[in-house]
């Protein structure tokens, strides 16, 4: 029988994709304050709402799911 992290695990690789970037020695706690700061809470959701930010601006559509608040609102905008 599967246990939860089997099953987090399994779910997480069917729904999500896994985005590695690398950055100099430093900005990874920049990034993590400047979370902090924005309210995104989470480097991944920081990251995540200025890729947006960039696909919007350049004329795509955003990430589709995301629990971010601001994510949902580009969502809903650009499809309008």
């Amino acid at each position: 029988m599967a246990g939860k992290t089997d099953y987090k695990n399994q779910y997480a690789a069917e729904k999500y994709d896994n985005l590695r970037i690398i950055v100099p020695k430093g900005g990874k706690e920049l990034i993590k304050k400047a979370a902090e700061q924005s309210g995104t809470g989470s480097i991944n959701g920081y990251v995540t709402s200025a890729v947006n930010e960039k696909l919007i601006k350049d004329g795509f559509k955003p990430i589709q799911k995301h629990e971010n608040k601001e994510v949902s609102q580009w969502v809903t905008r650009t499809e309008s």
